[in-house]
């Protein structure tokens, strides 16, 4: 595709007056195959509609592009845990946030991510435990609902 025709779909996208990211998403990939990286993170965080509902499709292809820029640092900060979010469970969740940050402490990952659940911390013993964070999983163990000891 030339750069004319990036152009044409930047400006169809723009013409609609509702900055819904169903739609501008198609403006964000233009400008990244141009290679206008900054500005198309600026494109997607102004495509935010003030709902939680666009958070995770915008984090994810912003953290991508950051990650795939050599700015994983700022896909961290960022993105990362809204980005994140879409796994089924908070073990899946915690594996692929190891699995892309590996050189982050397992240990900080998981305070981050359960910073994200107040009120339900117990539900991060499964992450604990797994990363062999023992001494989290007690902690977090204590968190959890005593289900039929209060009979």
């Amino acid at each position: 595709m030339t750069a004319q025709a990036f152009g044409e779909i930047l400006a169809l996208v723009d013409r609609n007056p509702l900055t819904w990211w169903e739609y501008r998403r198609w403006g964000f990939r233009a400008l990244v195959a141009q290679g206008k990286r900054a500005e198309a993170v600026r494109y997607a965080e102004a495509s935010r509609d003030g709902t939680r509902n666009d958070e995770i499709p915008i984090a994810q292809p912003c953290e991508a592009l950051l990650l795939d820029s050599g700015m994983h640092e700022e896909a961290y900060d960022r993105y990362a845990i809204a980005a994140s979010a879409h796994a089924p469970t908070n073990l899946a969740r915690f594996r692929e946030l190891a699995k892309k940050y590996p050189w982050r402490q397992p240990a900080s990952l998981l305070r981050d991510l359960i910073a994200t659940t107040p009120g339900k911390e117990g539900k991060w013993f499964a992450a604990a435990k797994s990363a062999e964070l023992f001494d989290e999983a007690i902690e977090l163990a204590r968190y959890s609902p005593r289900q039929g000891l209060d009979r």
